[in-house]
């Protein structure tokens, strides 16, 4: 299956928060939170297409001041999972943001009891951090999942 990977536009909200509830039992974000993202100039909102132009998937990222990437939101559709494609969108961002300005490091937080996700995180190169205590709205901790990156662009 072909996938397509573009900048997600204000019109797919419903859809987005949709994905967002399927994927999420707390802290999920709401309307509100989203629409204040995707009207945030420098914050990128990147969407994963099926073939019939359908969203099912999303990441969104900010670029901090200094060299690092922050992840703060990734979600795919249960029915696409396990096919690669929050890998795919992972690389994505750091390829995409590497080739603007090197970067030193991506992280972002992801409950401490996500074994699925710190599993595939782990496999990118992803490493444990620090630990954010009651990060969440029902008081479990969150882990900060960094990686380094190595292959920075020669200017």
């Amino acid at each position: 299956m072909k996938y397509k990977i573009k900048k997600l536009q204000k019109k797919l909200l419903t859809e987005i928060v949709n994905i967002e509830k399927e994927c999420f039992l707390i802290d999920i974000w709401t309307e509100e939170i989203f629409t204040d993202f995707l009207d945030h100039p420098f914050i990128k909102k990147i969407g994963l297409f099926n073939e019939n132009n359908e969203l099912i998937g999303y990441i969104i990222y900010d670029r901090d001041y200094d060299d690092s990437l922050h992840l703060l939101n990734l979600a795919i559709k249960s029915s696409y999972r396990r096919q690669g494609l929050g890998t795919r969108l992972i690389n994505y961002a750091i390829k995409n943001e590497n080739k603007k300005e090197p970067l030193g490091k991506v992280y972002f937080e992801v409950q401490i009891d996500n074994y699925s996700a710190i599993s595939l995180y782990e496999k990118l190169g992803f490493k444990k951090s620090s630990i954010i205590k009651e990060a969440y709205e029902d008081k479990c901790n969150a882990v900060i999942m960094e990686k380094l990156i190595q292959e920075k662009n020669e200017k």
